[in-house]
């Protein structure tokens, strides 16, 4: 009888405890999918401003010849003045955390498991794109400003670095047009993985709202 009762006991503990953990586990999934649905957000506004800046800059490349007089240099300068840069800034704290505790490993769809584990690095990728195109982009305003066709810093080994080949294979000499030629070409790339992120992320989230239905 005593055995009998210790035994139920343990079985009523280790039922409990699957229950709190399984419930925890399930709050956990229900704020990594609201935290998506925050990263949806933040990726559609920042598709916003760049492809109204992106509009901007093919307007001043139309604008422009290959050598512009100063005179019209002057004349884009209100036009550069509405240019905007935006970093996207795609919240990941409760995904970290879950990766962190290694509580990953309760996703029983592999596939998804491993989308998951892949979406920070994702992210960061595309960080590090918009870092490149903000350079760019910020060099691009040093040269119209100050007439130089040379973007400063180029030539030196971190800006050799910082751009790699995709980039300055777009400046076929050092004007001023080939400086807004690159600066929408690195622009275009933001863009399109911008477009291929959100791709993703909406498979992400109809997966956790599937997982989440048959919890």
């Amino acid at each position: 009888m005593i055995t009998a009762s210790i035994l139920l006991a343990f079985s009523l503990e280790a039922w409990w405890a699957e229950r709190v953990d399984r419930s925890r586990f399930d709050e956990i999934v229900v704020a990594v999918r609201a935290e998506f649905a925050g990263s949806r957000a933040e990726l559609e506004r920042a598709r916003e401003i760049h492809e109204a800046t992106a509009e901007q800059l093919e307007t001043l490349v139309s604008m422009m010849g290959p050598n512009p007089e100063a005179a019209a240099l002057d004349a884009l300068h209100p036009l550069w003045a509405e240019v905007r840069f935006t970093s996207t800034d795609v919240p990941l704290g409760v995904l970290s955390n879950l990766l962190a505790s290694g509580d990953i490993s309760s996703f029983p769809d592999l596939d998804l498991r491993a989308r998951l584990i892949g979406w920070p690095a994702a992210i960061e990728d595309h960080v590090a794109t918009e870092g490149m195109y903000d350079r760019a982009l910020e060099d691009l305003r040093r040269s119209v400003s100050t007439r130089s066709p040379v973007p400063p810093g180029w030539g030196s080994p971190d800006y050799d670095t910082a751009f790699p080949i995709q980039a300055r294979a777009v400046l076929t000499s050092f004007a001023v047009e080939n400086d807004l030629a690159r600066s929408l070409h690195l622009l275009r790339i933001v863009i399109r993985e911008n477009r291929e992120l959100r791709e993703r992320l909406e498979s992400l989230l109809a997966d956790l709202d599937a997982f989440i239905g048959r919890r």
